[in-house]
């Protein structure tokens, strides 16, 4: 991607600028190739660069003499950081680290300063991206205090996807992503990833890598790029089979009428544990018409036992969420999805290539 694009797409600033100061940026800045786990900046050397991720992700980190480590934040794509230590010429007081092979963009300070002297759009920018940390610091100040450990995760989960400190991750990304770029956030907090939704098989070598449980396994080829996957990362995850019990097109999952043979194909994987089914019912007002969903899959379930397949449990059945949950329970739900309940309406997904 050439360096000008390269801006575009992960400098929210850059279109505020004039051609002229557009081209001395581009001049002047270093776009260098980090792997996963490197370091690109260390605490208490002098901070001489403003740092934009153009690609990947990166950490902002603190550590003591002990050797104990504290992630401050994390820095997607879009995200440019350091520009406190610049203002106020001191030395970085944080690392900054790759999380995953990231493209990281290096403004030398004295263009950072000669954009500040010539643009008072980039003045403009800066105090709003500054005042955006701000209120996110004293945010995250008021929830250590006041919320317990799940609301404190979610919290820092929400934090990634800050339309005016990272614009170039969007609303939200496909499931997969997330988990690909917020399971080395968390990696020390000993969590498990529960993947659900719709998954293309091109990413299960992220679900192989991360996950404990996939909730949407619908088809053979991507049971057998899990299991290759899985096998190479010598793992192991629990799935549960997702049917389609609703008429709608846009709803997927497995036939009902192919599960059984589905079930003794998977049975010859000893990487996937099925523990049981899942299905999302019709998106529809009438009680009957939901209700029919997951009683659908319960007698399947009833059906599917009768076969006794070895090595495949069918103890679950995940159906149910915020707006039909309490039917689904009385349909004989043994865990339900809702997550629109606790932490609000989500923007519809962005796919990704």
């Amino acid at each position: 991607m050439l360096m000008h694009e390269s801006f575009q797409l992960a400098a929210a600033w850059f279109h505020m600028l004039t051609p002229e100061q557009q081209a001395r940026v581009e001049r002047d800045t270093q776009v260098l190739n980090y792997p996963a786990g490197s370091t690109i900046e260390r605490r208490g050397e002098p901070a001489q660069v403003w740092l934009g991720v153009i690609s990947g992700l990166v950490k902002v980190s603190v550590g003591n003499a002990d050797g104990k480590l504290a992630s401050l934040t994390g820095v997607p794509s879009g995200g440019w950081i350091g520009e406190g230590s610049l203002l106020k010429r001191e030395h970085r007081r944080y690392d900054v680290v790759a999380l995953r092979d990231s493209v990281v963009a290096r403004m030398p300070v004295v263009t950072f300063e000669w954009l500040l002297d010539t643009s008072i759009a980039f003045n403009r920018f800066l105090l709003h991206q500054l005042n955006e940390r701000v209120a996110q610091f004293i945010g995250k100040a008021e929830s250590d205090r006041l919320h317990d450990p799940d609301a404190r995760v979610a919290r820092c989960l929400a934090e990634l996807f800050n339309p005016l400190l990272y614009p170039g991750m969007g609303m939200r990304l496909a499931i997969t992503q997330e988990i690909a770029q917020k399971a080395p956030l968390l990696a020390d907090c000993n969590l498990e990833w529960v993947v659900i939704g719709h998954l293309q098989t091109n990413k299960a070598k992220d679900v192989a890598r991360l996950a404990h449980e996939l909730q949407s396994l619908d088809r053979i080829e991507l049971a057998q790029a899990l299991d290759r996957r899985l096998q190479g990362e010598g793992r192991s995850i629990d799935v549960l089979v997702q049917v389609k019990t609703s008429p709608e097109e846009t709803k997927s999952g497995l036939e009902a009428s192919g599960l059984i043979s589905f079930l003794r194909e998977l049975s010859r994987f000893d990487t996937l544990r099925v523990q049981g089914l899942m299905t999302m019912a019709e998106n529809s007002q009438e009680e009957h018409a939901v209700r029919a969903c997951f009683s659908t899959l319960r007698q399947l379930r009833d059906q599917a036992r009768q076969e006794a397949i070895a090595g495949i449990s069918l103890d679950r059945l995940s159906m149910g969420m915020s707006g039909d949950f309490e039917w689904a329970i009385e349909e004989g739900s043994t865990e339900i999805r809702v997550g629109s309940a606790i932490f609000g309406t989500r923007p519809p997904l962005i796919p990704t290539p």
